[in-house]
Order: structure tokens, then sequence, then C-alpha cells
């Protein structure tokens, strides 16, 4: 990590120091402590949940950051910007694009004004608006609680059309439709065509989107929809994206870290998805099994119908999901534009 090879080499050894006792740490000099604190933010999971004790989150905390203080996120993680359009009317483009440098979340109340889908989209229009046979993989929550795991061990989908999945949830299945193409709604070329302009940002959204660094005049990585009745917990993870999220219906709750909090929530890969976490649902974390969780700083922003939340990238967040909730969310990966136009 730029701290020269004698000091890097021992980052080799990290895990074996850890696992083994810290006693040989106190000889490490706070360059090589820096490239350790490097090795950790990658093997954190496995480093953290190999000891029983607090010993490593102490450890952690004392180490030196990029940023030259202890363990700690930015205090500016965890503020964001609430602004009621409904009442105040658009914000100034500047102040958007300020808070986004800061890299902190934005909540446009009554944002989704900007969007022709506001207002007309809910599962009745959807359900008008796509193929019958099309089919969709959906969430099963398997212990019932409106839970869901990204462990394959506890995870459970289900193949079912729109139809099947909007009548069984009103017959009171928890089910939650989650990530689905929106390229899989709408009635040929034309039909999937009108769905898309729906989605498309008003053009001083996209001026605004623009400034912001976004790519405001580009289709995003991935445009997808989450739809459910009931409570739906998706678990704590980050995303590699940046993430604009449109909420037509239903309500949100995010309980947002800061990307420097990552040390204390127990990173993992599940396979074939985005990082998560050991803990799945922090609102029953055994303080026993994940003694660092202790440390970490959150704050909670809720979505309500007609709102707009802006994420930026590597964001750790829980969401929880309550009424009957439809949301359209867009993620651009940083950095690249591979197209000329909104839907």
């Amino acid at each position: 990590g730029g701290h020269g090879p004698e000091a890097c080499a021992l980052t080799t050894q990290v895990g074996t120091m850890l696992r083994g006792g810290l006693g040989s740490l106190d000889s490490l000099s706070e360059s090589q402590q820096r490239c350790l604190r490097e090795q950790v933010d990658v093997h954190a999971a496995n480093l953290l949940t190999r000891r029983e004790d607090t010993e490593v989150c102490t450890w952690l905390r004392s180490l030196p950051t990029p940023e030259g203080g202890p363990g700690q996120a930015p205090l500016a993680e965890f503020q964001a910007l609430e602004w009621n359009m409904t009442k105040q009317g658009r914000p100034p483009v500047s102040l958007l694009e300020d808070t986004w440098k800061k890299q902190q979340v934005i909540v446009l109340r009554g944002g989704a004004g900007e969007f022709a889908a506001h207002g007309r989209w809910d599962q009745d229009f959807l359900m008008n608006h796509v193929d019958p046979q099309q089919r969709f993989s959906v969430r099963h929550p398997k212990y019932k609680d409106g839970v869901f795991h990204f462990n394959q061990r506890d995870r459970e989908m289900e193949s079912m059309t729109f139809s099947e999945f909007v009548s069984s949830s009103k017959a009171g299945a928890e089910l939650y439709l989650a990530e689905a193409p929106v390229v899989q709604f709408g009635q040929g070329a034309e039909g999937k065509a009108a769905l898309q302009r729906d989605l498309a940002p008003s053009l001083w959204l996209q001026s605004a989107l623009q400034q912001m660094k976004l790519p405001g005049k580009c289709t995003p990585v991935r445009l997808q929809l989450w739809t459910g009745n009931g409570f739906k917990l998706n678990p704590l993870h980050q995303d590699p994206y940046d993430n604009l999220l449109m909420q037509l219906s239903g309500s949100k709750k995010f309980t947002v870290f800061g990307r420097g909090q990552r040390w204390w929530l127990y990173p993992t890969f599940p396979p074939g998805g985005h990082e998560s976490s050991l803990m799945n649902d922090i609102r029953l974390v055994d303080p026993d099994q994940f003694p660092c969780f202790q440390h970490a700083s959150s704050m909670e922003v809720e979505v309500h119908g007609g709102d707009v939340l802006l994420l930026p990238y590597g964001f750790w967040h829980q969401v929880e999901t309550t009424g009957n909730s439809l949301a359209v969310n867009y993620w651009w990966r940083r950095g690249i534009n591979r197209c000329d136009r909104w839907p």
C-alpha cells in the first residue's frame, strides 16, 4: 500500500499474527501498522470472527487511517442533505453538487415528481404492462419473518409470473420481487420503450446529475424494480454503484454506515453477490459473537412514497421496507459511460 516493500512484507503474516495473539504487533513501526491496517481492510471478516474478545477491535481503533486519525470514519459520512421539493421547490444544483462531492447522502422529498412514473406506477399498472408469460425470480424468506438472507443456505427463491406474484402477495404470502430488471416489463418493443420513458428523469434532474458527475445523459448500468407487501428486510451490505432510488409507494428505512465503518461490519462475499455482512440483521446482533459492531456509527434515513434517495457507492446499508411498496432504482458504476441517452 505505498509504504515500501520492507514495511509491507509483514502483511502476509497478519492473519497468523491476529489469530495467535497481538503481542508481536507492539514491535511494529507505524508504517508497518498502516500496511497491516490495509490488509485488515481486505480480510476483516476472516480476521475479526476468529477472536471472541474485543482485543482486535481495540487494536484496529488505534491504527492510523489514510486520513491520519484513529480508525473512525469522517463525520461527513454520517450527514445527509434533506430537501423538501414539495415545499421548497427544486434545490440549487450547486448545493447538490457540493453535497455529492463530500460523499453525503441526499434525500429529495417529493423528488419522484421529476419522473413520469410518479402517480402512475403501481402493481396493478405493471400487471397490465407485462407479458403474462414473463417469469420473475421472487424472494421467499425461509424463516417467514420478512428477513432475506444473502447466504445460499438460508435463501429461497421462486419463479412466477407477475400476476402470480401480485395475487400471492395480496393473499398474505411473504414474497419480495427485488432487483427485477425493468426491461422485463412492457409488451413488445413499443410497450417496453414507453415504460422506459416513464423512468427518464426530467431535463432539470438530468442536468443536475450530470453536474454531480453522474452519467447525466447515459443509461444507468442497471435499472431495476423492487416491490412487495408488508415488512421486508434486505440485510446489511454495500453496492459498488452510485444509487438513485425512487420510492413510488410504501416506505423504506435505510440504516447507513459510511465506507470507513467497514472494519466493524464483518464483511463477507456471498457467491455471486455484493459484499455483505456476516451479521445479516443488525437489529439482532449478538455482542459476544460480533464484539466489534459496538464501535460502528450509523444514521437512519427514511424515504416514503414520492421521495428520491441518492446513496454514494460503497456505503453500507440495511433496508427495512413497509407498506405496499414499489420502488425503482438506478445503479451507475462510477466512471463508466457506455451509452449516449437516458431510457
